[in-house]
C-alpha cells in the first residue's frame, strides 16, 4: 500500500508538472478554446489519453530489448518541428472568427492527437523517465502511476481551455488577433525547439 501510494504521489507530481508547464498540446488546447469555444479545447485536451497509451506500451516492451531508440524519437521530433511550423504560419494568418455564430469543435481532438503524437517529449519521458520506473514495480504500480499521471495531465489541460474559454468574452477583434498571433509564434518557437532537440539527441556531445 505504501508502495502504491509512493507511485501515485510521485505520477501526481509529474502530472501536475507536464499539465501546466507551456508546450505544443498546451498552446493548441488555448487556441482551440479561443476560437471555437470551451468544448473544442476539452476534445484537445483528451489528446494524452490517446497518444500515451501506445507509447507507454511500446516503451514497456522495448525497453529491455533496445538500447538506443534515440534515432526514432529524433525523427518523430523533426516531423513534430514541421507540423508545428506549419501550425504556426497558418496560426499568424487566422482571422478573427464570428463568435455570433456558432462555430463546430469538430477536428479539435485529432489536432491535438496530431500534435501529441509528433511530439517527442512524451517518448522521452515514458521512455527514459517513467518507462524504467513502471519496469522495477509491480502491475498495480504501474497501473496506479499511469492512471494518475493521465487523469492529472487531461485534468489540467481541461482547466486552461475553460479559463481561456471564458475569456473570450473579454476580448475584442484586436486583442483576439494579437493574442492568437502570440500563440502562433509560440508554436513555431516549438518547432525549432523540437528540431533542436532531435539533434541533441543524435549529436549528444554538441
Amino acid at each position: 500500500m505504501v508502495q502504491v501510494t509512493e507511485y501515485v504521489l510521485t505520477a501526481l507530481t509529474l502530472g501536475l508538472i507536464a499539465g501546466f508547464q507551456p508546450g505544443p498540446l498546451s498552446v493548441v488546447v488555448m487556441q482551440e478554446a479561443l476560437a471555437k469555444g470551451f468544448m473544442a479545447g476539452l476534445r484537445a485536451s483528451f489528446a494524452p489519453i490517446i497518444t500515451d497509451g501506445p507509447i507507454i506500451l511500446a516503451a514497456l516492451l522495448l525497453l529491455n530489448r533496445f538500447k538506443d531508440v534515440k534515432i526514432a524519437i529524433a525523427g518523430l521530433g523533426v516531423i513534430g518541428g514541421l507540423y508545428l511550423l506549419w501550425m504556426g504560419v497558418s496560426g499568424l494568418r487566422r482571422s478573427v472568427p464570428d463568435w455570433s455564430q456558432a462555430l463546430t469543435a469538430r477536428g479539435s481532438l485529432a489536432t491535438g492527437i496530431k500534435v501529441n503524437i509528433l511530439n517527442p517529449h512524451p517518448y522521452l519521458f515514458w521512455f527514459t523517465v517513467a518507462g524504467p520506473y513502471l519496469v522495477v514495480g509491480t502491475l498495480s504500480q504501474a497501473v496506479a502511476f499511469v492512471v494518475t499521471f493521465l487523469s492529472v495531465l487531461v485534468s489540467s489541460k481541461v482547466l486552461l481551455a475553460w479559463l481561456v474559454a471564458r475569456s473570450r468574452s473579454f476580448l475584442n477583434a484586436r486583442a483576439y488577433s494579437l493574442l492568437m498571433r502570440v500563440l502562433a509564434f509560440g508554436l513555431i518557437v516549438i518547432a525549432f525547439f523540437f528540431m533542436m532537440t532531435s539533434y541533441r539527441l543524435l549529436h549528444p556531445s554538441t
